[in-house]
């Protein structure tokens, strides 16, 4: 059965980094150090799956053996090698292009 003794905490602190992570793009965003937060994210992803591929190998059930096991690390690369390359062509500003008719008196 399940025990929900410690769900108040992990709520509160999860909500907590969503809203610092919320604050913390603005301010690079609005710093315009928006090459930082994309090497941030790719960071972010790369610890991630390694943690949890760290974690995987240490449950014996699961474990398929290395060449199972090193798909999420070559699906990480192609990730992050895929995110880098969006994030260093420049992509167009976006427009307003719709034209209304002006309303006469």
């Amino acid at each position: 059965f399940a025990e929900c003794k410690y769900s108040l905490s992990l709520v509160l602190v999860h909500s907590f980094s969503i809203i610092a992570v919320g604050v913390a793009v603005d301010k690079i965003v609005n710093a315009g150090a928006t090459k930082v937060m994309f090497r941030g994210v790719s960071a972010g992803i790369i610890v991630s799956v390694v943690g949890l591929y760290i974690y995987d190998l240490g449950i014996p059930d699961f474990s398929y053996g290395p060449a199972i096991d090193s798909l999420n690390l070559v699906c990480v690369l192609l990730l992050v090698v895929g995110s880098e390359v969006y994030h260093r062509v420049s992509l167009q500003d976006a427009t307003f292009e719709t034209v209304y008719p002006e309303i006469e008196n």
